[in-house]
């Protein structure tokens, strides 16, 4: 089936077996192109770029993004002397309590 000098490999191509009364299926595998890897890879980044403009356009980015840099939150500490919130009768913490906040590194 092949002929010469057509450039054609003959061990591309492959014979499906043939079934009684079925006709035969050839096929030919090619080889692969860099030009279509290169157009898909040009395609998919396309397609990711456009997908984070869109995103970014109706604001629906996560914030992240826009400042990738992690900010960590140091909450204020109250002083330990300084009356509770939370205590009705505007209490302070026992001394018992204070010492052992300051075993642990807290500060007045």
């Amino acid at each position: 089936m092949t002929q010469s000098g057509t450039g054609h490999d003959p061990s591309a191509t492959e014979y499906l077996p043939q079934q009684p009364g079925e006709p035969t299926i050839v096929y030919v595998r090619e080889k692969p192109h860099w030009g279509r890897r290169l157009l898909v890879f040009i395609g998919v980044t396309g397609l990711v770029v456009a997908s984070v403009i869109a995103l970014s356009a109706v604001n629906l980015l996560p914030n992240f993004l826009r400042n990738p840099l992690f900010e960590p939150h140091v909450p204020k500490q109250p002083p330990l002397r300084a009356p509770l919130p939370w205590r009705p009768d505007g209490a302070a913490l026992r001394p018992e309590v204070q010492r052992l906040a300051l075993e642990f590194g807290y500060q007045y």
